[in-house]
């Protein structure tokens, strides 16, 4: 009986120290998560206006589409997989 007393007291010394620890963590571990799904769509939104930005240049100079305009496409629409990097916009 003495030795779960002494286990349970050591157990929740950290309880007594730090009540709020575990939620604080949590909340800690999903603003994390928040912030990487923000960065990543944030390179897709970018990825997709210039993509944008290169089809439309293409079209007022009458040339086809960027070899690649499908493909990048594609890839920036599968939310399954990292985005693609972004080329500069001054690849145009």
């Amino acid at each position: 009986m003495c030795c779960g007393a002494f286990a349970w007291t050591v157990h929740m010394a950290g309880a007594l120290m730090r009540p709020r620890g575990p939620e604080e963590r949590a909340v800690g571990a999903a603003s994390r998560a928040v912030c990487d799904y923000l960065a990543g769509l944030r390179r897709r939104v970018r990825g997709l206006n210039t993509l944008y930005a290169r089809s439309m240049a293409a079209a007022a100079e009458r040339r086809p589409l960027p070899a690649d305009a499908l493909v990048r496409a594609r890839q920036l629409g599968d939310l399954g997989t990292e985005p693609p990097q972004a080329p500069h916009f001054c690849a145009l």
